[in-house]
């Protein structure tokens, strides 16, 4: 049997597997790109219209790897973008309908790994480094907080990440206009006690009670507006998802 390379959340790829014509293919596809062809996409897109479901992988492979390398850090957006892969890839959903669908998971999970993986590189603090390991290889959030207890075993894991979020923070990346190593930004006390309801369960609904509740009346009167909108960008971010309820 091939010895497989497994890509989550669910495709296997024999590495092994070669055909002379599709090499050609792909390192078509990586001198288009390299050259700046205008009508790259469209070639590529024709390309993939025309592709068997292996193909189209490599392919959309190739074309991240080389966008990556062209400095474009984000290559999906949220619905409806317009971004050159994103383009792509809703091709070959067209041409592969449910398996083209796993393509896009699969790549949006290689696309968070690398995010952290950036993230990553910004710190040199130990105990940074091994959160930043724990969301690269862990997806369960209750296996998170075990290892950390593990780690250290007098310390609450909750507390500990909220120490961890709050040094990431503060961590400015050089020379990168309002960025900090969290990628949250801006990213204040407030968004901080947003982060701890959040890992504790709770839900909009409740933290604003508990805003009511603990800070004084001005201030909650300050806060509350932008609340959904302050927990929906924790919740969306890529370091934060596995660790909070949606």
């Amino acid at each position: 049997m091939p010895q497989f390379d497994y890509n989550k959340p669910g495709l296997a790829v024999d590495p092994f597997f070669e055909q002379e014509a599709t090499t050609k293919k792909l390192q078509t596809i990586s001198a288009l790109i390299r050259a700046k062809r205008p009508d790259a996409d469209e070639l590529i897109k024709k390309l993939i219209e025309n592709s068997d479901f292996h193909t189209a992988y490599l392919t959309l492979s190739v074309v991240r790897d080389q966008l990556a390398s062209d400095g474009l850090e984000q290559m999906f957006g949220t619905g409806g973008s317009d971004s050159r892969f994103d383009a792509m890839l809703s091709a070959v959903e067209e041409r592969h309908a449910e398996r083209g669908d796993i393509l896009r998971r699969v790549f949006a999970h290689r696309e968070r790994l690398d995010y952290l993986v950036r993230r990553r590189g910004f710190v040199e603090e130990p105990e940074h480094r091994f959160f930043f390991a724990l969301l690269l290889n862990v997806d369960s959030r209750e296996r998170i907080l075990s290892l950390i207890r593990d780690r250290f075993p007098d310390a609450d894991p909750i507390e500990k990440i909220l120490d961890w979020t709050y040094d990431l923070s503060q961590l400015r990346i050089a020379g990168a206009q309002n960025q900090n190593a969290l990628g949250i930004f801006p990213f204040d006390e407030f968004d901080l006690t947003l982060v701890e309801y959040l890992l504790h369960g709770k839900s909009d609904g409740e933290i604003a009670d508990l805003i009511r509740q603990t800070f004084v009346p001005e201030k909650a009167e300050q806060v509350l507006p932008t609340l959904s909108e302050r927990t929906a960008v924790i919740r969306n971010s890529i370091v934060f998802e596995p660790l909070v309820a949606a």
